[in-house]
């Protein structure tokens, strides 16, 4: 499959977030000051149809949406129409044009009030702003830069990136990250081969030395917690 360097840019940005804002994209177009966002949602776009025309997974499942919601303009009368007409912007970009019919022409329509609509916080959760995951680098971003880990590594990172602020045990990593990989060929000493991945982990990125707990589960099993 033929990916242009734009598109390995937003596959790579949008593969460990699963909510994206349309805006954030723009710093991987060749002008992002002039860009528009339908172009934006064209690369998008384009890029699913590259995986499914390719019978392939694709390589990210992020929910999308804008830092701000698109404004209303004041209505306006169309000179010789008569049809107030209103429209939908966004960036300066007109998205939506109603128009509604009157019956007789008017020439001085009342204005109506200016909807007032909500301002969408940030719905990221804490880890999903200090840390990315770059996995078709190996990398995880930190505050402290771009930090390279193997692959069995990053999957056990990943998987407690995933189930942030819940206890993840050593039999769920199994079942869920290493079963998945290696099959009947499961190393006989599995816990090892787990606990030395995220020793790993906190190790290669410093800011995770203290994020990712041991703790020990109900059955005094071990489990781990990253906070």
């Amino acid at each position: 499959m033929k990916l242009t360097t734009q598109e390995q840019n937003f596959i790579e940005y949008l593969s460990s977030r699963e909510e994206a804002y349309w805006e954030e994209l723009v710093q991987f177009c060749k002008d992002p000051t002039t860009v528009k966002l339908k172009t934006v949602q064209k690369v998008v776009s384009d890029i699913k149809k590259k995986f499914r025309d390719e019978n392939q997974t694709i390589p990210f499942n992020s929910k999308f949406s804008y830092f701000k919601l698109p404004t209303y303009e004041e209505p306006v009368i169309e000179e010789g129409y008569g049809f107030p007409t209103l429209k939908i912007t966004h960036n300066g970009q007109t998205l939506v044009k109603l128009k509604r019919p009157v019956a007789e022409p008017v020439t001085n329509a009342p204005v109506p009030d200016r909807p007032v609509l909500p301002v969408p916080a940030d719905t990221r959760r804490p880890h999903q702003i200090e840390f990315a995951i770059k996995r078709w680098q190996n990398q995880v971003i930190s505050r402290s830069g771009a930090h390279v880990l193997s692959s069995d590594d990053l999957e056990v990172f990943e998987y407690l990136y995933n189930n942030y602020g819940e206890v993840v045990t050593l039999e769920e990593l199994r079942d869920k990250v290493v079963f998945p990989k290696f099959g009947s060929k499961l190393p006989a000493r599995w816990w090892d081969s787990i606990q030395r991945r995220i020793n790993n982990v906190r190790r290669a990125v410093p800011e995770l030395k203290n994020r990712i707990l041991t703790v020990k589960t109900e059955n005094n099993g071990t489990g781990y917690f990253f906070k």
